[in-house]
């Protein structure tokens, strides 16, 4: 397992990232509510979620 689990708001358009959450340390299950929190909140014509694990620490955007 690696040691940060991120959560990422990307645009369909150009595929920027617009917002990265660091979800790491948290159950699965709120890893979980956390992206269908957002997934409930997003223009889905626009926007849709990415959620990965990295072996390394990344900005929160």
């Amino acid at each position: 397992m690696s040691d940060y689990y991120y959560i990422e708001v990307k645009t369909f358009e150009e595929g920027n990232v617009v917002r990265r959450l660091d979800a790491s340390g948290r159950s699965a299950r709120e890893q979980e509510k956390i992206e269908l929190g957002l997934l409930r909140n997003l223009n889905q014509n626009r926007y849709y979620t990415n959620s990965f694990e990295s072996p390394t620490q990344l900005k929160e955007i």
